[in-house]
């Protein structure tokens, strides 16, 4: 026994040759779905068609009511300051909520945040239609923010996480397109059956339609936000680690600078068009090709910012927005000049906000644990502060310079945004 003990010693262990391997080793746990970016071309199609009828409709029911702004002020007993306070409220709605509907778009289905949206938005105008004074106006004014609110954080964080970052802005711009569209209508609505039946009745007429996307928001395919593993408290402790990132405070600023110059603008105009003796049917006519500049420029834009990234279309648009209100305040609003300006500035206020959101989402697929919709609630939060405030500070000024003054100064705010966007956002590229 001994001397064959000591033979099987000398016995070489057997090898087994594998050969080389040329499939890929799977690993054994994939990882979770929940940070998944893009959906085949159908998935697509079905979020677009729910993104771009909601967003349409809601236009229709709340944002064509700029030409009767002056009719408005004059039913509540407001002058134009207070008035714009006023109209901030909704904003300041919107602002309030921003983060939080954020952090709840990465965890819950976005298509149940659209529809309480969608409720709020039929709410909004039938407020403002039966009431009495400013201080139930502002329960409209609180319904509105609601309705911004939560269909940004639905559809905002749904397409971007249904499309890829080389195809994402140009997504992202065509909710910008259907609002546009849909504010033709409510233009038209507002301000040339408004001027004949009165804007109220023009508000309760309107109010249901936003009901009507309900269906098409319920049949959207689930896209997958963030990380539905996470509790409320992680996901919110994983934005304001976003927060206080660096490149995204330049985000926000910018789209403060951004958006608080484009409401400035829509704001002011019909002001100081009825101080020009324009009516309120020639005023939504004459805010027609800002619409029309935000249909056509929007695309244009997010096409130009997947190709060369996001700095230089917004650099220029800013600019040709400030040369657009410089031509106004030198040349006055007589409508060549109007057509012209608005179609520059209703480019600007659709594409650079869907450029910057955008921007946004590529930031925080960069980022460990950041959900797109936290990080996009967080630059929502600062495109409402602009809003929020520059109808007041607009006002103010129109009352006490006049609108020549007004619109050189917003044209260099124009010009500084313009600049401030070209120094943030050379860092950011499209990726993938």
């Amino acid at each position: 026994m001994d001397r064959l003990a000591r033979e099987l010693e000398k016995v070489p262990e057997p090898v087994l040759e594998t050969g080389s391997v040329s499939a890929t080793i799977e690993p054994a746990f994939p990882p979770s779905p929940a940070g998944q970016v893009g959906l085949d071309r159908r998935g697509q199609s079905r979020v677009l068609a729910a993104a771009i009828s909601s967003w349409t409709l809601m236009a229709v029911g709340i944002l064509g009511i700029t030409p009767v702004y002056p009719d408005i002020a004059r039913d509540l007993g407001l002058k134009a300051d207070s008035f714009g306070a006023l109209l901030g409220l909704a904003t300041l709605t919107a602002g309030f909520l921003q983060i939080p509907m954020g952090v709840l778009a990465d965890r819950f289905r976005v298509k149940y945040i659209a529809v309480v949206g969608l409720v709020a938005c039929a709410t909004a105008p039938a407020i403002w239609a039966l009431a009495p004074n400013f201080r139930i106006y502002a329960l409209g004014q609180v319904a509105a923010g609601i309705t911004i609110v939560c269909l940004q954080a639905g559809f905002h964080t749904a397409v971007a996480k249904a499309f890829r970052p080389s195809a994402r802005a140009a997504a992202m711009s065509t909710m910008f397109v259907a609002t546009s569209v849909g504010s033709v209508a409510s233009l038209l609505l507002f301000g040339e059956v408004g001027g004949r039946i009165g804007w109220r009745a023009v508000a309760l007429g309107v109010c249901w339609l936003p009901l009507l996307a309900i269906p098409v928001v319920l049949a959207m395919p689930h896209v997958s936000a963030g990380h539905a593993e996470k509790t409320i408290r992680e996901i919110g402790r994983d934005a304001v680690t976003f927060l206080f990132h660096g490149r995204a405070i330049a985000l926000a600023g910018l789209m403060t600078l951004t958006s608080g110059s484009a409401m400035a603008v829509q704001f002011l105009i019909p002001f100081v068009l009825r101080g020009h003796s324009y009516g309120a049917g020639a005023t939504g006519l004459l805010l027609i090709p800002f619409i029309i500049g935000g249909i056509v420029g929007s695309p244009l834009m997010g096409g130009l910012s997947d190709r060369f990234g996001p700095a230089r279309p917004i650099a220029l648009g800013m600019t040709c927005g400030a040369l657009a209100l410089g031509a106004l305040a030198a040349l006055g609003p007589e409508p060549p000049v109007l057509i012209g300006c608005f179609l520059v500035l209703g480019t600007l206020a659709n594409g650079g906000q869907a450029v910057l959101l955008s921007s946004t989402a590529d930031l925080a697929s960069t980022l460990p644990d950041v959900g797109t919709g936290s990080a996009m609630g967080i630059t929502r939060l600062a495109m409402s502060f602009g809003p929020a405030i520059s109808p007041t500070v607009t006002g103010w000024l129109f009352l006490r310079t006049g609108g020549t003054v007004t619109e050189l100064l917003l044209g260099g705010v124009f010009l500084t945004a313009g600049l401030t966007a070209y120094t943030i956002l050379r860092v950011l590229r499209p990726q993938g």
